[in-house]
Parts: structure tokens; C-alpha cells; sequence
């Protein structure tokens, strides 16, 4: 599963290409709007800017199961406070409506943004290289841990070794012998040829880093920071104006 948050992306979208500095804007921007308005309509409509973002970079598909989970689950809270009587099921429908927008709009940065230029934006945002390493390499070592289980079920069932639930409950010495053991070595062995590569290349090394690529605000990042502040900023304006049919509708369907 977490394999498919850091898959090679291939895609050319225009959200791809969009700089990831504007896209970590839009993070944060959605994420504080999100808390400051208090309408379910401006709210939904909120929702609907990230929702759509995933739609343009072709990443729906991908994120299809994250957003059914949290679907799922939103739906099957707000049912048990309704029954329950614990809370007010329209509060906490706004609640999943907030957490939704900001889901969506952190899969999209996670689906359209390679490891490599995350890390040189961070490095133009003058974030401490320490601090760019760790991030880089978590990124492209979930991946890697996740092909290496792979790897190892798939030898173990070669072997006719059963992994299922009836199996690691009947031997579950077997987990732990056949695959927590070898995966710590493998992955020792990983580390241990990491160092070796970064010691290679100078990784440390008091000069300044160059680069392949020099990544700049362009038009197309101008424009899609625009877009975003427009559509935000007539949200804010008409949770403001105290004008809300949705919330109105449902108010009185809930009251009578």
C-alpha cells in the first residue's frame, strides 16, 4: 500500500510540471482555510479545488483507495454519532469535509512530485541539507522496503511456505525465522552500500552542490498560484457574506 504513494511517475500533466514550491503553497493555504471556514458549502466547494487537481494530473485512479477509506469511514462515524446522539452529525460532517480537502490536495503533491525535485525545492527554501537527506531518503526508501517483502513472500510461497492469516497463526515462528530476520539483513546490507555510495560521491562536502536542472517560478506556476487564490480567496469572501443554502437545507431537514 505505501508503495503507491512513491511509484516512478511518469506522467506530464500540467500539475506535474508545476513547481513544487507553488504545490506545498497550495498545502498550506488549503490546510489554514480549511480551519477558518465554518460553512458546509464553502467547505465542500473547497473540496472540490484539490479533488479536481487530482482529476488534471490523472491521479484519481491511484488515490481511489485512500479516499474510499476515509469516505468509509467519515460516513460510518457520523452515522454512529446520529444513532448514538453523542454530537451533532452535522458538525461532524464538516469535520471529514475539512479533513478530506487537505487528504486531497497532500495526495496530489505525493502522486506528482518525484523525490528528486522535492528535495531541490527544499534546498531553494533553504532547509537545512540534513533535513532534505532525511526526507529524500525515506521517500525512495519506502519503495525499496516494500519490493524487498515482496521479494521474500514471493520466495517463501516458492517454497510452499503459507503466509495467510491460518498460516501465521498455526506458525507464527515462521514470520519472524523466514522473513523479519532475513528483511533486517537485506536491509542492512542496503544501508551498508548506501554509505558507501554517498562516501563515493562526497556526500558532506563543504562546496556547493550543482545541479542538472535549475527549477524557477515559471508562468505556468504564476497561473496555477492565481487560480488558487482566487478560488480560495471567493470561498473566504462567501463564508464571510453569512450566506449558506446548503447549510440552510440541511439545518432545516435536520431540525424537522
Amino acid at each position: 500500500m505505501l508503495s503507491r504513494v512513491t511509484l516512478s511517475l511518469e506522467e506530464s500533466t500540467v500539475i506535474h510540471r508545476v513547481d513544487p514550491r507553488v504545490k506545498l503553497f497550495a498545502i498550506v493555504a488549503i490546510s489554514v482555510l480549511s480551519v477558518m471556514i465554518s460553512s458546509l458549502s464553502s467547505l465542500i466547494l473547497l473540496a472540490v479545488l484539490p479533488l479536481s487537481l487530482l482529476v488534471v494530473s490523472r491521479c484519481l485512479r491511484r488515490a481511489a483507495f485512500f479516499l474510499f477509506m476515509l469516505l468509509a469511514f467519515s460516513v460510518i462515524s457520523v452515522l454512529f454519532v446520529y444513532f448514538t446522539g453523542l454530537g451533532s452529525p452535522f458538525e461532524f460532517g464538516k469535520f471529514f469535509v475539512r479533513i478530506f480537502a487537505v487528504v486531497c490536495i497532500g495526495l496530489v503533491f505525493a502522486f506528482s512530485t518525484p523525490p528528486s525535485k522535492f528535495a531541490k525545492a527544499l534546498e531553494k527554501m533553504r532547509f537545512p541539507k540534513s533535513v532534505v537527506f532525511t526526507l529524500t531518503l525515506t521517500l525512495r526508501f519506502i519503495p525499496v522496503f516494500m519490493n524487498e517483502v515482496k521479494d521474500l513472500t514471493d520466495s517463501l510461497k516458492v517454497r510452499g511456505v503459507e503466509l495467510g492469516l491460518k498460516g501465521i497463526l498455526r506458525r507464527p515462528y515462521i514470520v519472524f525465522r523466514a522473513l523479519i530476520i532475513p528483511l533486517m539483513i537485506r536491509m542492512m546490507k542496503i544501508a551498508d552500500d548506501l554509505a558507501s555510495a554517498m562516501e563515493a560521491r562526497g556526500f558532506g562536502a563543504p562546496v556547493k552542490r550543482t545541479s542538472l536542472y535549475d527549477y524557477k517560478i515559471s508562468w505556468m506556476d504564476a497561473a496555477f498560484t492565481a487560480i488558487v487564490i482566487a478560488w480560495l480567496g471567493s470561498l473566504l469572501l462567501l463564508d464571510f457574506s453569512h450566506f449558506s443554502f446548503l447549510d440552510v437545507q440541511l439545518f432545516w431537514g435536520y431540525i424537522f
